[in-house]
C-alpha cells in the first residue's frame, strides 16, 4: 500500500506541474498581447515611417513650388482686346467727347488648377477645366466670364470685348505620364 501511495502522489504532482507549465505559457502569451509593441524594432514600421517622411517632403516641396508662383500669376493674365473685322473702305467717325466709354471694370480671373480629358464609352473625348475648384466645360459661365476654349496649354476666357488666356499649371501628377 505504501508503494501505491507514492505513485499516486507522483502522478498528482506531475499533473500539477503540467498545469503550472501550461498556465505559465498562456500567461506569457497573454502578456505579450497586452503589451504595446516597440515601434523602433519592427522593420515594416521603419519602412512605412520612411515612406511617410518621403511623402511629407514631396508634398511640402510641391506646396512651396505652387505658392512661390502665386505672385507671378498676375503677370500671366493680361487682357487681350477682341476686335470684329471691319471692311477696309469704311471709316468710323470718332465718338464725341461726352460719349466716350469708361474703362471696363477690373476683372478677377479664376484660378486654373487643372485640365482633364474625359473619355466617353463611344470613344469621344472632351476637355474639362478646374476653375476656382469648379469643373467647367467649353461654353460654361463663371460670373461674367465665359469659357471659350479648353486646350492642353490653357483655357481661353471671354467677357464682352475682352479675352484672357489662363496658362495650364505644371503637371505634378498624371496617370498617363510616368
Amino acid at each position: 500500500m505504501h508503494r501505491l501511495g507514492n505513485r499516486i502522489h507522483a502522478l498528482v504532482g506531475l499533473w500539477i506541474l503540467a498545469g503550472l507549465v501550461v498556465l505559465g505559457v498562456n500567461g506569457t502569451m497573454l502578456m505579450s498581447l497586452l503589451d504595446e509593441p516597440l515601434a523602433g524594432n519592427s522593420s515594416g514600421v521603419r519602412i512605412a515611417d520612411q515612406g511617410f517622411r518621403n511623402y511629407r517632403m514631396l508634398v511640402t516641396t510641391q506646396a512651396e513650388k505652387i505658392t512661390s508662383g502665386m505672385d507671378l500669376l498676375t503677370s500671366w493674365f493680361e487682357p487681350v482686346a477682341v476686335e470684329a473685322e471691319k471692311p477696309a473702305f469704311q471709316q468710323t467717325p470718332a465718338p464725341p467727347s461726352y460719349a466716350r466709354k469708361r474703362a471696363p471694370a477690373p476683372v478677377t480671373l479664376p484660378a486654373l488648377t487643372g485640365i482633364m480629358t474625359s473619355r466617353s464609352s463611344d470613344g469621344g473625348s472632351r476637355r474639362l477645366a478646374v476653375l476656382d475648384g469648379r469643373i467647367c466645360a467649353e461654353g460654361d459661365r463663371l460670373g461674367t466670364l465665359t469659357v471659350m476654349r479648353i486646350a492642353r496649354r490653357g483655357v481661353s476666357l471671354v467677357r464682352r470685348d475682352q479675352a484672357w488666356f489662363l496658362k495650364a499649371p505644371d503637371i505634378a501628377y498624371s496617370l498617363t505620364a510616368q
